[in-house]
């Protein structure tokens, strides 16, 4: 009879835990898409002016995005995150960066880039040598 109690104990916890919801968000990623929250017209015209000014800037942070676009049409920053969320879904843009648990500087965050940024062109340096100054 315990035997009995013990597995009708557990199977009720295992059916119990698998209808609650997820504690973790991560355990949310990729289940539902992200709605841009107006108009798809209205979201692609948007995402045209963000992908023009990461193409011509070069990688930028959020905060950097903000800068650029704070006259554009942007309800608030946190609309704009909404649109970069929704461009990268549709991999139109990337993050470019690591990930570190404490950031020292700009350049250890997470930056926003068009997917055809090539980070190891950007780190090489061409020398600023006049060929006439070498005669």
């Amino acid at each position: 009879m315990a035997m009995y109690r013990t597995a009708v104990r557990l199977f009720s916890k295992t059916a119990r835990n698998s209808l609650q919801a997820p504690k973790s968000r991560s355990a949310l990623v990729g289940k539902k898409p992200v709605d841009p929250k107006v108009p798809f017209e209205e979201a692609c015209r948007l995402a045209d002016i963000l992908y023009s000014i990461l193409s011509k800037q070069g990688p930028l942070t959020t905060a950097g995005c903000w800068n650029h676009v704070q006259s554009q049409g942007f309800k608030s920053k946190g609309h704009m995150k909404v649109i970069l969320k929704w461009m990268k879904e549709r991999n139109q843009i990337r993050l470019v960066g690591k990930y570190k648990n404490k950031k020292v500087d700009d350049e250890d965050s997470m930056r926003y880039a068009t997917m055809f940024f090539s980070e190891a062109a950007e780190s090489v340096q061409t020398p600023d040598v006049d060929e006439s100054e070498s005669d």
